[in-house]
């Protein structure tokens, strides 16, 4: 069968589309919402580093998925786990629970009070929500199946693979395929996916090859050169993932050059002993060089040059920076903290230097830098003169062009989407990328932030036939009827009574027993029921007391208590049981309201079809101790489903009956109707008086020759509660 809601993926970035900062994309199929990333915008402060969490609806979100620990994939989720209406679960690995919790830690306790989305018991609620997942592990939920694959970049740093209603999307996250000195490069999934959600920060950008990189960092153009002239070297870094990297760098280059082992090499960070702990915990996560080294009792977290630095609020004014010394402080986009407090006093001497490890986002004081120019305005306001020299040598472990070439090529998805980068980046990415494959091969995508793709997937959902229904096959065209379930994105097709037995659903049934006073006779009610439903007999009262049951519609039982005065009806719960109980119900409260107001009575003969004998027998007494008029007896017909054309045929209404009901009507509505039988010299008429005037009935009732009145909202209630009772009673009698 074909379904054609399922057919359509929606993909929408919420944040790092056509920019860098707060990763967030929204991917919805089959049903199913699922959220990658949940980071905040370096440049930005406040609700304006948020993600535009706005143009969701977060309580239908059942998935996030958090790639790794950088605040640009992370920074918003207290937030978004306390201050939205999300109820969905949340995965990340164990590395980057671990150092969300060390770096959140710090973050609250940083930054100005008025700016701040979180506090302290946000983040601890946040982190109980927290679900882990290893490598390669699959989890299903919902329906959705989801693994993630080491993506490089950082510890504990995860591509994702869901896996919802048969289509595969891969979320790549900051990935970087090559191996560097502590982490092995980003793996490919063992499925290929149909989606890919894949970063384009250094668009078609080529990284040196890493020994070049290394080279230029230490010792040919900068590090070196900075403190053999008396200066101080500034490294902005995040406090950790590329840190770690760069400081194993250093150490080996310190360790080499004698020279230079009296100039310190300062790793400030307020996380430092907690981050390096963290570290040394997942040695067995690293590359063969890390473990090797662990196996033979080194530890390559243990360094002899690098000294932690712990920094605090007034760390400056007892920060001793008169010798040549290299500095490698938090954050990485220079926007407050260390890094910048720093290189604002250090950025007028000419001997000092400022080296860029990595990428830099538009808007943040270490992209501003890297244009050289001559003067920045200080935290406090102040401008002072950059004079120091600055260099950019990229650590940063995000694939660049070849890799993701590469990357894309092994995995052929007919569909790919380009987030986390520049826009003019992105657009060049997307052109290079369409050359390799033939129109139509590989579309690729480069939306804004809350620009949704949407993307087709063909397809039919089969529904398994089981239980008893499943014991013959049916014929060729043949109907088959049962229950459709839906789990996990498929279909089984089950008859009712296989409930129970078939799934983990709980089964009851419910049946109806209402009761009602009825003191009329049997023969009205049987002939109004039987108008509308086929009725027979169930069991008669062989003693010829009133008593009986009687079967409506086959599921509907009416079982009489003439001597209670009551009729009960039981049914088995279901719609069409419903409204044929419903019916019946409104003709027993009709007719007896009539009978207590003595217009039932001389009622010609009932009629209505009998699956037994008879519905009434002739000369039996009714509820209430009254004779019943005869029945006529009308034997079941084969096929026969309704009342017979002898119950159809239209009888005269008692003149006198009908008269009466219209009579009491009007009482009921007006007060006293005075009936003016007539003489010889004036007709029959009703007077009485309605809204305040007097009205006259012409005519002896219950069909009036007119209405006469001077009001005319009088002369329209009375015609209506006329034409009311007409239409009421004439049918029945």
């Amino acid at each position: 069968m074909a379904d054609e809601s399922h057919e359509v993926m929606e993909i929408t970035p919420l944040g790092a589309g056509c920019e860098v900062g707060r990763s967030c994309c929204i991917v919805k199929y089959a049903g199913a919402t699922i959220m990658f990333d949940c980071g905040v915008h370096p440049a930005y402060n406040g609700l304006a580093s948020l993600p535009y969490f706005d143009v969701i609806e977060t309580s239908k979100i059942d998935l996030l998925l958090i790639t790794h620990f950088h605040m640009d994939h992370c920074g918003a989720l207290p937030f978004f786990t306390e201050k939205t209406n999300f109820r969905g679960r949340v995965f990340m690995t164990h590395p980057t629970k671990a150092i969300y919790r060390i770096l959140m830690q710090d973050a609250v306790k940083m930054g100005n009070e008025s700016d701040r989305l979180w506090d302290e018991k946000d983040l601890m609620a946040s982190l109980e929500k927290i679900e882990l997942i290893n490598y390669h592990q699959t989890v299903q939920h919902k329906g959705v199946k989801f693994s993630c694959y080491n993506a490089g970049h950082v510890l504990g740093a995860a591509m994702f693979n869901v896996e919802v209603a048969g289509v595969r999307v891969l979320y790549t996250g900051d990935f970087s395929r090559e191996e560097d000195r502590h982490l092995l490069g980003a793996e490919n999934p063992t499925e290929p996916p149909h989606v890919l959600i894949v970063e384009s920060t250094y668009g078609v950008s080529l990284h040196q090859p890493r020994e070049v990189r290394e080279q230029r960092f230490t010792q040919a153009c900068f590090i070196h050169q900075v403190v053999a002239r008396g200066g101080r070297c500034l490294i902005p870094v995040f406090a950790l993932g590329r840190s770690q990297e760069l400081l194993l760098i250093l150490e080996e280059y310190w360790r080499a050059h004698p020279e230079l082992q009296e100039v310190p090499i300062y790793y400030a960070s307020k996380v430092a002993k907690k981050s390096m702990r963290v570290y040394q915990t997942y040695i067995n996560m690293m590359n063969h060089h890390i473990r090797d080294a662990h196996a033979l009792g080194a530890n390559p977290w243990n360094f002899q040059f690098v000294k932690n630095l712990e920094i605090g609020r007034g760390s400056l004014a007892h920060f001793d920076d008169s010798l040549p010394m290299v500095v490698m402080a938090s954050p990485g986009m220079m926007q407050s903290g260390f890094s910048r407090e720093l290189f604002e006093m250090w950025c007028s001497d000419r001997r000092n230097g400022l080296m860029m490890p990595g990428y830099s986002v538009a808007g943040t004081l270490a992209h501003h830098v890297m244009s050289e120019p001559k003067e920045i305005v200080t935290s406090a306001g102040d401008r002072v003169p950059v004079n120091l020299s600055i260099d950019y040598t990229s650590f940063s472990a995000h694939s660049d062009f070849q890799q993701t070439r590469e990357f894309v090529a092994s995995l052929r998805p007919a569909h790919v989407v380009l987030v986390h980068g520049a826009e003019e980046e992105m657009l060049r990415l997307q052109k290079e990328l369409a050359k390799l494959y033939k129109p139509k091969q590989t579309d690729f995508y480069t939306p804004k932030n809350c620009q949704s793709v949407h993307l087709r997937f063909h397809g039919e959902s089969v529904a398994k036939v089981v239980g008893s229904l499943a014991v013959e096959a049916p014929a060729d065209g043949a109907e088959l009827r049962g229950l459709l379930l839906k789990r996990d994105f498929k279909y089984t097709l089950m008859a009712p009574q296989d409930l129970k037995d078939g799934t983990r659903l709980a089964c009851s049934a419910i049946t109806h027993r209402p009761s009602f006073v009825y003191t009329g006779p049997l023969a009205p009610l049987l002939r109004a029921i039987s108008r509308l439903f086929t009725v027979s007999t169930a069991a008669a009262d062989a003693s010829g007391g009133g008593a009986g049951v009687w079967r409506v519609h086959d599921e509907v039982v009416m079982s009489v208590e003439a001597e209670l005065g009551s009729i009960t009806l039981e049914w088995p719960a279901g719609p069409v049981n419903d409204m044929v109980a419903d019916a019946v119900a409104s003709n027993i409260m009709q007719l007896q309201t009539k009978h207590a107001r003595g217009l039932l009575q001389n009622l010609p003969e009932a009629s209505c079809t009998s699956g037994a004998s008879e519905v009434a027998g002739e000369g039996q007494p009714a509820a209430g101790g009254e004779e019943a008029a005869p029945a006529r007896v009308v034997e079941d017909v084969p096929g026969q489903t309704g009342p017979t054309l002898q119950d159809k045929e239209e009888e005269a209404a008692s003149p006198s009956a009908l008269a009466a009901a219209v009579h009491a009507a009007l009482r009921d509505s007006f007060g006293e109707v005075v009936v003016m039988n007539g003489d010889g010299e004036s007709t029959p008429r009703w007077e009485l008086t309605a809204c305040g005037a007097a009205v006259v009935l012409h005519g002896s009732g219950p069909l009036f020759d007119s209405v006469e009145t001077a009001e005319a909202k009088a002369r329209e209630r009375v015609e209506k509660i006329v034409n009311r009772v007409q239409r009421s009673v004439l049918p029945l009698q």
